[in-house]
């Protein structure tokens, strides 16, 4: 026989969990402030400067290059090691 877990769901509203009254002046909050953004729009003729971003993935491909090559190289001392390896087991 397989053990079943039943778990009931019991759905609270806000007025369960804070309260009417905390309610009201949440939703008046919301309702009379407009919201402020944290994005900022562009004005007209105004444009994104994208040097520094560029410059950052610049950077990152410089270093993926060199990990890549001091990869390449750890892979050319084990395959070297590795044949020293075999070449002294046949003494």
């Amino acid at each position: 026989m397989k053990n079943s877990h039943v778990f009931h769901h019991q759905s609270l509203s806000l007025d369960d969990l804070f309260g009417s009254e905390d309610v009201k002046k949440i939703d008046s909050s919301f309702s009379s402030s407009p919201r402020s953004s944290n994005f900022k729009t562009l004005l007209s003729g105004e444009k994104i400067d994208f040097e520094f971003f560029q410059k950052s993935v610049a950077g990152l491909q410089d270093q993926c290059e060199r990990l890549m090559s001091s990869l390449k190289e750890s892979r050319r001392t084990i395959e070297a090691l590795a044949a020293e390896k075999d070449h002294y087991k046949e003494f």
